[in-house]
């Protein structure tokens, strides 16, 4: 839209310099009003233009904010034990004899990948 506006405006600047000058009168007795609608002229055309340049989403913006205070921490680390849970992994058992010769049928099972154990963590305990 504001192409459109731009180049309109552009026309009708480039056509106004094409008319006949003997259309404007004498020199002398419209100086004022010439005077005033170049003012106005260079004013809308500079407004204009800056409409055009400033894209408002660009725009640098500087937002403060004031640091929070240090929290105040009460409480103190302790290590204790913690059990992790063994991981497992599904693996296809295809279909076999066992050792007693009987046929077992084909099946997912579940097989240790990581043993569980016990783990030394540090916990933090909030006092008051």
């Amino acid at each position: 839209m504001k192409k459109i506006i731009i180049i309109l405006i552009g026309v009708v600047f480039g056509l106004s310099f094409v008319t006949q000058s003997a259309f404007a009168g004498s020199k002398q007795r419209y100086l004022w009003q010439g005077v005033a609608i170049g003012a106005g002229a260079v004013i809308l055309g500079h407004a204009i233009v800056n409409s055009c340049n400033e894209d408002t989403s660009c725009k640098k913006v500087t937002v403060y904010n004031h640091p929070c205070p240090p929290p105040v921490n009460h409480g103190y680390w302790e290590i204790r034990k913690v059990w992790v849970e063994p991981k497992y992994k599904r693996v296809w058992n295809a279909g076999h004899y066992n050792c007693r010769g009987r046929w077992v049928t084909a099946r997912w099972q579940m097989v240790e990948k990581v043993p569980g154990h016990w783990k030394e963590q540090e916990v933090w305990i909030a006092g008051r």
